[in-house]
């Protein structure tokens, strides 16, 4: 446990905005928008270090949403198993390890990146 706490604070990770709400530190989440921006996310990091950060929407209608459409209070998470389904969805089960605050966004491409 305290490797993944050292490895959340040295690593920078994706931001993922779920569709309908944030996630919680020692809680698990699935929801999140099925964008090809936000699945790509999700395939990268669980194929490196599967250390994401969850922060819920403002504004729930934005598809792809930018850093002044998000809350600046999110989650640090691990994705636990990423699930390709039979109508060939992709669905990710994040575990959230550790509240974060988003101060700055160093890029938006391909997906959110915080500073």
């Amino acid at each position: 446990m305290e490797i993944l706490r050292m490895l959340m604070f040295l690593i920078q990770f994706p931001i993922l905005s779920p569709q309908e709400h944030g996630s919680v530190p020692r809680s698990s989440t699935s929801d999140f928008n099925r964008t090809a921006r936000s699945v790509q996310l999700i395939k990268d990091a669980y194929r490196t270090d599967k250390i994401v950060g969850t922060v819920a929407r403002k504004i729930q209608i934005t598809e792809n949403p930018s850093f002044d459409d998000l809350h600046n209070v999110g989650t640090i998470g691990q994705i636990v198993k990423l699930l390709e389904m039979p109508d060939g969805s992709t669905t990710a089960i994040i575990q959230g390890r550790k509240r974060m605050v988003l101060n700055e966004l160093i890029t938006d491409d391909p997906y959110l990146l915080p500073g």
